[in-house]
């Protein structure tokens, strides 16, 4: 007999999970239904063991893929286990199906991300174990399937990535989403006849799904997961992070800290919550006022995920979101207060607020309002916003709707694009197009402005994005001022194609800043043209300065010049970018990456850089 009181005979089952994870601490594809799935060891003939492997992944990949050593690696692991079943958190890929075909024996192979804790999912599951008599016989007065199996964390680490990987710990339990507002009341699904009773958001199903019947109470399986997670390494230094999903664990935070301030040895760790942003108005003095003991406790609460969706209020009709833009300004104001008084117990990460800018009814005047909207509200318009579009889901009442309107496509015309929305391989999204002329232009030139672009390094629209960028005015030479040219430009005069949207937006800005500042615009093109043209004809000028390559980091021009004196290397852009620099011209601002005081010749060269592009002008 072992401790659980189970026969010692040599397991009829052996399961084994295997956990593909990256090094950023969300991963497009959880393994939330892993604890579950090992502590079904208690029963007869059924033994379990969870392997973690992690591997850098390319961004412009939806899930992380194993490597050559990291399939190695986990294959011997494999060989030694002899698994019968064999679940992963992402797909196998076809290198990593075929070891596991030579396997002998070959174990069944299956994805488990979400969907353990419904009933329906649980009990296919159990028969691809063949486990489902099994577990009838051991607890036939079970509610819901999960009320006698207590999740577990115990796992084997396979590689230095993987022990180094914070555990994050995602738990979902209660309602989802608490919004209610029935789309039959909204215009723009007026004569969709699907919609019933549909109540949530158009693009998301957590308000209408169904809760699960169980004996126990969702608190009481939030506890279940944090007892379980105890048996983990947690430093101050590097504390558990558990991801409450839903808004229950928010809604009822004052009963969750309250319980869990009471254990006054659990370790410290950090709490991400996801909330409506209008929950979050109505809770945060009932936050404020519970920090001082979470801190004193060592804990954190973070607000991990709000939903802006869009800022456009037509937009954010079509989406039955029910959030204002001033809402947005309000709930940042509060949470930056918030974060001023408790800044080592509250915390509200970069990303935090959540967007879909591009719908298929996007139109140039919906994206004016975003940017807007953006800057009057304090939003970053340089990071994730600009490449933010809709994933149109099958059943989502905003799918029935793009496809009413002929919206839907066989092919995406662009890259994939992950919001966090698809959470199971087994969900794919369907590709949709614009309804608006010029939109699939702008689009593609707006997903490409960022440097943290979510495109493949080799995609050519990418590079035409990039060599465009040398011909813009330096004085436009920020992520905002190109996506107000790119809206502009599809408002006035829409582009069958991105190369005649980018000429465009070139002609325009030139002709723009020429207007303002009454002078010659200058691009990085006509900066390296210029101080090569100003070195060729007086060496001494600049000491036999060469531009010897040139390239575009919005806001900034960077260049790299030889010199008599060596190499050196310096950012350019406008004045008006106010920031710090080591010479200063009417138009423009010169800085260096070198740590300390400017060498003098740097400082000198600098300046001449400066002066000389002033005097073009």
């Amino acid at each position: 007999m072992d401790s659980k009181g189970r026969t010692t005979a040599e397991p009829r089952v052996r399961l084994v999970l295997v956990e593909v994870l990256n090094r950023t601490q969300i991963h497009p594809y959880p393994a939330q239904s892993f604890p579950f799935a090992h502590g079904l060891d208690l029963l007869e003939g059924v033994q379990t063991t969870w392997l973690r492997i992690g591997m850098d992944v390319d961004p412009s990949e939806l899930a992380p893929r194993l490597g050559d050593e990291e399939r190695r690696v986990l294959i011997k692991r494999l060989k030694t286990l002899s698994p019968t079943h064999l679940c992963l958190n992402v797909e196998a890929d076809e290198e990593l199906r075929a070891e596991l075909e030579q396997m002998e024996p070959a174990p069944l192979v299956r994805v488990l991300s979400e969907g353990l804790r419904e009933s329906a999912w649980f009990r296919s599951f159990m028969d691809w174990l063949g486990c489902t008599d099994a577990f009838d016989r051991a607890f036939p007065d079970a509610v819901h399937p999960l009320d006698h199996i207590l999740p577990s964390y115990r796992s084997e680490n396979l590689n230095f990535a993987a022990e180094h990987a914070q555990w994050h710990i995602e738990i979902a339990v209660g309602r989802a989403c608490t919004w209610k507002r029935q789309l039959s009341e909204n215009q723009y699904f007026a004569y969709v006849p699907e919609v019933w009773s549909w109540c949530g958001c158009s693009f998301c199903a957590a308000a209408d799904s169904p809760l699960l019947h169980t004996k126990i109470a969702p608190m009481e399986t939030l506890f279940r997961h944090l007892k379980a997670a105890r048996a983990l390494a947690s430093t101050p230094e590097r504390r558990l992070v558990f991801n409450l999903v839903g808004s229950y664990p928010f809604l009822h935070f004052k009963e969750f800290f309250n319980r869990l301030l009471s254990i006054h040895d659990y370790p410290p760790s950090q709490f991400l919550f996801t909330c409506r942003i209008d929950e979050f108005l109505r809770r945060a003095d009932e936050l404020e006022e519970m920090l001082p003991a979470i801190k004193a406790a060592g804990h954190q609460v973070a607000v991990f995920s709000m939903g802006i969706e869009n800022l456009s209020p037509v937009e954010n009709e079509r989406l039955n979101k029910g959030i204002t833009s001033d809402q947005v300004l309000k709930v940042r104001q509060r949470m930056a207060s918030i974060k001023a008084r408790f800044p080592d117990a509250f915390d509200y990460p970069p990303g935090n607020l959540s967007f879909i800018l591009f719908t298929p009814w996007t139109t140039a005047k919906d994206l004016a309002t975003n940017l807007y909207e953006a800057r009057r509200i304090g939003i970053d318009i340089g990071g994730n916003f600009l490449r933010n579009r809709l994933q149109l889901i099958p059943g989502r009442l905003v799918t029935v709707l793009a496809e009413a309107d002929g919206l839907l496509v066989p092919d995406m015309p662009d890259h994939p694009f992950f919001s966090g929305c698809i959470r199971r391989p087994d969900i794919q999204e369907l590709p949709w197009r614009f309804r608006e002329p010029g939109m699939e232009a702008c689009y593609a030139m707006m997903r490409r402005l960022s440097p943290s672009t979510d495109v493949p390094d080799n995609d050519p629209l990418l590079a035409k994005v990039r060599r465009a960028q040398l011909h813009f005015p330096i004085d436009v030479l920020s992520i905002a001022d190109m996506a107000d040219l790119c809206v502009a430009v599809t408002r006035d005069n829409p582009a069958d194609d991105l190369d005649s949207l980018l000429v465009g937006c070139i002609r325009r800005a030139f002709k723009d800043v020429e207007d303002e500042i009454d002078a010659r615009p200058l691009s990085p093109a006509m900066v390296a043209r210029v101080l090569t043209r100003v070195s060729d004809v007086d060496e001494t000028f600049l000491w036999g300065a060469k531009v010897t390559s040139l390239h575009v980091e919005l806001p900034w021009v960077r260049m790299e010049l030889s010199s008599s004196l060596g190499p050196m290397s310096f950012m350019l852009t406008a004045a008006r970018v106010g920031q710090n620099g080591i010479a200063r011209s009417k138009r423009y601002l010169v800085c260096t990456n070198d740590e300390g005081p400017a060498q003098e010749h740097v400082l000198l060269m600098a300046r001449r850089i400066a002066s000389i592009l002033d005097g073009v002008g």
